[in-house]
């Protein structure tokens, strides 16, 4: 096939496209689809007991106030400077000491948290604060204000230490990623420890849930919308479920007796329906 446009003319000619802000494919397809994968991340492994008093001197270097979040990010070798695990994820080894504070904000990236050392420092997650112990699992979900705090060597605290992981590439790919601090240290604790776990932990949902975010102002009517008292679940709302799911009832908050009588009215419910359909088919 015959070249009708020599190098010049075809210089030329990105320079005029150039100037509209656009470009040529063919001179980048070749990378944009490559015929197999190339991944830029690397295999790579963390022993914690190999990284761990590195850990620690974090704690002499700066303070948990001053760092924010006190962390030693767990860098691919394959991606320097991106502070990311994978081309997606991010992870960090985070440090807190007794009688710091690592101060509240809120961030669109969603996190997670695997403690791994000390036990008594507590996260605050939107009003509810969760006391951390080796082996625990924490979610932070997207927006939601969070700090976390341990008490003084007098009170019992301990270093404590736990892996972080957030989608904050992946989010910064989207052009997403944002923060905002809380205006004091510390958020207010709105709800007692356990209330998620006594709502959500057997995967049902009381009767009387409404959705709240302390995380925003309320107006007047979703404030009148919310669970009276001090936000404890009430003894009718652990008995008392949406559905029933397919495997039937469960969990420590529902008596089997209720169990027994709900499934008992469905099934008198399906034989009158039954019976009710002979009768129209007999007339």
């Amino acid at each position: 096939m015959t070249n009708n446009y020599p190098g010049a003319s075809r210089a030329a000619y990105y320079e005029q496209i150039a100037r509209q802000r656009m470009s040529p494919l063919w001179e980048s397809l070749h990378n944009l689809v490559p015929k197999t994968p190339q991944p830029k991340a690397r295999p790579a492994i963390w022993k914690y007991a190999q990284v761990r008093d590195l850990v620690m001197q974090a704690g002499a270097v700066i303070s948990a106030e001053e760092a924010v979040r006190r962390v030693l990010v767990l860098e691919n070798p394959g991606l320097p400077g991106k502070s990311s695990m994978t081309p997606n994820l991010y992870a960090g080894l985070q440090l807190i000491l007794p009688g710091e504070i690592a101060p509240s904000h809120r961030h669109t990236q969603s996190a997670l948290r695997f403690i791994v050392e000390g036990k008594g420092a507590w996260t605050t997650v939107n009003g509810e604060r969760t006391t951390m112990r080796p082996g625990d699992f924490i979610i932070t979900p997207s927006w939601t204000w969070h700090d976390h705090g341990n008490p003084s060597v007098e009170e019992g605290g301990e270093p404590v230490v736990w892996l972080d992981g957030l989608d904050i590439p992946l989010v910064a790919q989207m052009d997403a990623g944002f923060a905002e601090n809380y205006p004091e240290a510390t958020q207010p604790v709105s709800r007692p420890e356990g209330d998620s776990f006594a709502r959500f932990g057997n995967n049902m949902v009381p009767v009387r849930h409404r959705v709240s975010d302390p995380s925003r102002r309320m107006g007047r009517r979703e404030a009148a919308l919310r669970e009276p008292g001090d936000g404890r679940l009430a003894d009718a709302d652990h008995r008392r479920v949406h559905a029933i799911p397919a495997g039937g009832l469960q969990g420590p908050h529902v008596s089997q007796h209720r169990c027994d009588r709900v499934l008992r009215r469905r099934r008198q419910r399906h034989r009158e329906d039954r019976r009710r359909r002979i009768r129209v088919r007999a007339a």
